[in-house]
């Protein structure tokens, strides 16, 4: 009696560890934050040019913020004189970044890999058709000695002299005829200069930002409807707004 029983419980085992076996595996977790070092504080930054219809391109900046907020910049190339921002709010789920901005439909990415996501379609099922081989790329923290230097625009001058504290820069820009005269510091993040224009004009309460990517300095403001801000350093129509050429 005790051999058959130790029989049936030997069998019984067997067939366990057979069905074990014929279980398909888990599927993978959902991806969270923390799986992506490239959307965490250090390395929020991620910037591009996407392919639009007609042969035409938008370039995109966005700041991911830790706390689920997001501003989405761009600017059709060689159409629009000044960029656009608009802020909202984002979220990652099974690799798929939703960013959703008020009265506009979600826009989605996927994460290629921790250094750069791709376009999806309308409703993120799939890579955009224009974009599939063109993502938007991560940008690295840069080195006092990549952004230090002067660039240039037509005939204005823009210095980045670094500051005796970590990450902080002084900003000149000047033209040969006093077109446009701008002086202050900023500080930066990642790879873009945040400057306060309060302190250089108390009847200001922007931001002007200076992102720097691929030896281009981009000089624009932290919101679109601070724009007019940065023409008051200006004469004749100027505007310290635009892109500059490292030197």
């Amino acid at each position: 009696m005790k051999k058959i029983s130790l029989l049936l419980f030997t069998i019984l085992i067997m067939v366990a560890c057979n069905n074990k076996q014929d279980q398909p595996e888990a599927s993978s977790k959902a991806f969270t934050q923390g799986d992506y070092p490239s959307l965490t504080p250090s390395a929020s930054f991620y910037y591009g040019d996407l392919n639009l219809a007609d042969n035409q391109k938008q370039r995109i900046f966005m700041v991911f913020d830790p706390d689920g907020l997001i501003k989405y910049q761009y600017q059709n190339i060689g159409k629009d004189k000044f960029p656009t921002i608009k802020e909202g709010k984002w979220n990652l789920k099974d690799g798929i970044i939703t960013i959703e901005i008020e009265k506009e439909n979600p826009i989605f990415y996927l994460i290629n890999n921790d250094k750069n996501i791709s376009l999806l379609n309308a409703d993120g099922t799939q890579q955009d058709e224009l974009n599939k081989d063109n993502p938007l790329n991560k940008a690295n923290k840069l080195s006092i000695d990549e952004v230090q230097g002067t660039y240039l625009r037509g005939s204005d001058t823009l210095t980045i002299k670094p500051r005796e504290y970590q990450d902080e820069f002084t900003i000149t820009i000047s033209s040969p005829k006093n077109e446009c005269k701008f002086q202050g510091d900023g500080r930066l993040s990642h790879n873009r200069i945040y400057l306060e224009l309060n302190p250089i004009d108390v009847k200001l309460n922007s931001q002007m930002t200076i992102t720097i990517i691929d030896q281009n300095a981009f000089i624009f403001t932290s919101k679109s409807k601070d724009a007019n801000d940065l023409s008051k350093f200006c004469t004749k129509g100027k505007t310290l707004i635009g892109d500059y050429k490292k030197k």
